[in-house]
């Protein structure tokens, strides 16, 4: 029996039940955090010459500088 059932679910992420699952809970994750601190959770698709790949920043206590 076959336990690696591919499973769309919104976003297109596809892949096993388990594989869904963690990206359910680390986006939760990621925006739980990005609440706690009063900030914004970005997710970036990277590409440079010899890779691509996912970056997830959360930016939080933007303040002024002061002008000299």
């Amino acid at each position: 029996m076959n336990t690696d059932i591919s499973v769309n679910m919104d976003g297109g992420v596809g892949g096993s039940w388990k594989e869904v699952t963690n990206k359910v809970i680390a986006d939760n994750l990621i925006d739980q955090v990005a609440e706690l601190l009063n900030g914004k959770a970005r997710h970036y698709y990277v590409s440079d010459r010899n890779t691509m790949h996912e970056k997830i920043v959360i930016e939080f206590n933007h303040t002024e500088k002061c002008k000299q």
